[in-house]
């Protein structure tokens, strides 16, 4: 079997270059990543895949505060929700209804380890916002710690990302429609600011490739920025798992939508 995506995944479908908007995981990822492998053999890799399914059974009516849901870590402040979004094919939705206010979903555990020297790992998540307009709500989507998700964490009521060790897509509620390419190793860092134009309502597929010394990071399967890992920007120690976040500003009631996430490294 071919280290590819699938036997019947053609990369041409998508020409290099070209978004892709399609509901799929995108090519300019996932096309080296051993993905059936590692289904079937644990000694491949390891693999987190969420579809989002079952987010109603999971998540509806969670109590304020922290809570083990299912295999879901989850924080809701009082008047936020998490909750299953009324899309075919599943979705989850986050909600935060007024100032400060945060919905937190992580998934999954905390497997994956982005240290200098470690094995390639692919990301991917495809996320809509409710509204681009500014001073709404904070949005965070990528990898982060083991950190308790709570009203400060991801995101500080400041609306900066919290002091703590994450990768990912960072929305400042002061702009609506651009996700910044951020990370943290003990102290929150905006690598690129507006790396990537939101469109309300609409989805977009954010992701990364970590090939051991380079994170990249991609929108709808296009290049936005790289960065270069060496020793000081992750712990050996240290490792991550999927997490998705909003925190609020204002009154606002579209949220954030998550249609799925993947998250594979290899062993």
């Amino acid at each position: 079997m071919s280290n590819t995506y699938s036997t019947d995944y053609d990369p041409t479908l998508v020409g290099a270059g070209s978004a892709d908007t399609t509901s799929r995981p995108s090519t300019a990822i996932w096309h080296d990543c051993p993905i059936l492998q590692i289904t079937e053999d644990p000694g491949t890799g390891y693999l987190i895949f969420d579809d989002f399914l079952e987010v109603p059974t999971h998540l509806t009516n969670v109590a304020n505060g922290a809570a083990q849901v299912g295999r879901y870590n989850t924080f809701t402040s009082n008047g936020s929700v998490i909750k299953g979004a009324a899309e075919a094919g599943g979705a989850a939705f986050l909600n935060s209804s007024a100032s400060n206010l945060a919905a937190v979903l992580a998934g999954g555990g905390t497997p994956f380890n982005l240290a200098s020297g470690q094995k390639k790992l692919w990301f991917e998540a495809r996320v809509k916002v409710g509204t681009i307009a500014n001073a709404q709500n904070g949005v965070f989507v990528g990898l982060f710690s083991d950190t308790a998700p709570a009203a400060a964490v991801p995101i500080t009521a400041a609306g900066a990302m919290a002091a703590d060790d994450f990768v990912g897509f960072h929305r400042l509620e002061g702009d609506g429609d651009k996700f910044d390419l951020v990370h943290g190793d003990g102290t929150a860092t905006q690598l690129t600011a507006d790396a990537i134009t939101l469109v309300a309502d609409t989805y977009v597929k954010v992701g990364m490739v970590f090939n051991g010394s380079q994170i990249e990071f991609f929108a709808d399967g296009l290049s936005v920025g790289t960065l270069a890992v060496g020793a000081t920007e992750y712990p050996d120690s240290e490792t991550l798992g999927p997490m998705i976040a909003i925190l609020g500003a204002d009154t606002e009631a579209t949220g954030v939508t998550i249609d799925w996430w993947r998250v594979a490294q290899e062993r």
